[in-house]
């Protein structure tokens, strides 16, 4: 048994810890897939007006309001959000700056792939899957071979 350890498991475990360091090193500067969706929702609800209403990004989102409610004050906890009177939902500038580089991201990839020939339906569903995985360094030389070699601007 300690044979089987010493030659599968523990040489496993290892490779799993390095793997695992990677990837934590990688997301530390990266919020969830799920808190970049309700910036991103909040910012599109947002535009002009001041506060927008838990309602409205639970409607948008396709949420229960309680979820939008226990979510919301996670967000404002890390500094993403501020709630106002009656509830009401404003990103604070570190979360635009969260919303507005995913709303990039998502802009970009839509464009890339409708360039290619992707349908515009198919496009904008993998651009919202795509924004949230990417690293930021593999974007900007994505972004500028497209500009560089393609002469593509999105």
């Amino acid at each position: 048994m300690l044979e089987l350890y010493n030659i599968f498991v523990k040489p496993f475990c290892s490779f799993l810890v390095i793997i695992l360091n990677q990837y934590m090193d990688y997301r530390d500067n990266a919020y969830p897939e799920s808190i970049e969706m309700y910036l991103e929702s909040i910012d599109i609800l947002q535009g002009a007006e001041k506060f927008v209403r838990q309602v409205d990004i639970a409607n948008l989102m396709r949420y229960s309001r309680p979820t939008v409610h226990i979510t919301i004050n996670k967000l404002a906890e890390l500094g993403l959000v501020e709630i106002g009177e009656k509830k009401g939902v404003k990103l604070t500038e570190k979360g635009r700056l969260i919303a507005q580089e995913v709303s990039e991201r998502h802009r970009f990839f839509a464009c890339f792939l409708s360039y290619i020939g992707v349908d515009e339906k198919i496009a904008q569903r993998d651009a919202c899957k795509i924004e949230h995985d990417i690293s930021p360094e593999t974007f900007d030389r994505l972004k500028d071979f497209c500009k560089s070699h393609l002469k593509l601007e999105c």
